[in-house]
């Protein structure tokens, strides 16, 4: 029987077609099953499934199906990632219904909607896969932020400034990770107004501040994207889900032995802003590792 190389690795995109992996596989056919949720103390999926739900995502399950209280969310899997490069990168249309569904399970978990304006759900998108390839991982935190939730967001934290930075935040990661603007383009605007306003630190920002470095984010954003930052949180969800850099980082380096591809993995984000002005710009994170501090 066949045997893929290592080498194989550095011959191109051209030899993970994936017809060829499901094939190399022994399994020509995709699974009518495209996503697995998460949460409430119970998965769709468990430990044992990394190769369709990735090391991310199998772990998770397998915590809930423990009663470990992970946050609710769920995880697109690697079929759909081979699915996605077979139809012209996109997402295979009988996964968005399936979608739809794990976002209102999420919602219904978590007692909130997602980018509502009064207290939004935010989330978290991850890529991953069944190994461990540090460096490779796409990230976007806060997905959902909208002008509308930003303000909730505020309100609900109580802290203004926090919520803004969050917003800056959200607009420079889906832009760059999503929609191929250059980080770079959102760093020379902040760069730009702490020299304008004599400042060192981004801590050193004002609210105001940070209102103004939204708007020039958002110009830079639709300089480079030829369309506004998306306002309907759905709208920004499938734009990231689609997009080709959460999955090109692992596409190009998995090995061709029984890998098909990347997972996406959403999950609801903790927000809690840290007290004081030198924190208020950060969202604490807390380790899965580490269960008791998850609320």
């Amino acid at each position: 029987m066949f045997a893929p190389t290592w080498w194989m690795i550095d011959l191109g995109r051209s030899c993970f077609e994936p017809t060829v992996r499901r094939l190399l596989q022994g399994k020509d056919f995709m699974s009518s099953k495209h996503v697995y949720s998460f949460g409430g103390k119970s998965a769709d999926g468990d430990g044992k499934m990394k190769t369709l739900l990735g090391g991310k995502g199998a772990n998770l399950a397998e915590m809930c199906k423990i009663g470990i209280p992970v946050p609710p969310g769920f995880t697109i899997t690697t079929e759909v990632c081979a699915a996605y490069y077979d139809h012209g990168k996109k997402i295979p249309e009988d996964a968005i219904p399936q979608i739809d569904e794990a976002l209102a399970k999420m919602e219904a978990l978590a007692g909130k909607k997602f980018g509502d304006p009064s207290d939004p759900l935010l989330v978290s998108v991850r890529s991953g896969a069944a190994l461990s390839m540090p460096g490779m991982m796409n990230t976007i935190l806060n997905l959902g932020l909208t002008d509308a939730s930003v303000a909730g967001l505020a309100k609900k934290t109580g802290n203004e400034r926090f919520a803004y930075d969050s917003y800056r935040r959200v607009i420079d990661m889906f832009g760059s990770t999503a929609m191929g603007v250059e980080h770079e383009e959102f760093e020379h605007e902040i760069s730009k107004l702490k020299s304008e306003k004599g400042v060192k630190l981004d801590t050193d920002l004002t609210v105001d501040d940070l209102k103004e470095l939204v708007k020039r984010y958002k110009a830079v954003y639709k300089k480079h994207v030829g369309d506004d930052f998306p306002q309907d949180p759905k709208k920004q969800l499938m734009l990231d889900i689609n997009a080709d850099s959460l999955r090109e980082g692992f596409w190009k380096h998995l090995p061709l032995a029984g890998l098909v591809g990347a997972v996406i993995a959403l999950e609801m984000a903790l927000v809690a802003p840290g007290g004081g002005r030198a924190r208020a710009d950060r969202t604490r994170l807390w380790r899965r590792d580490r269960p008791r501090s998850v609320p």
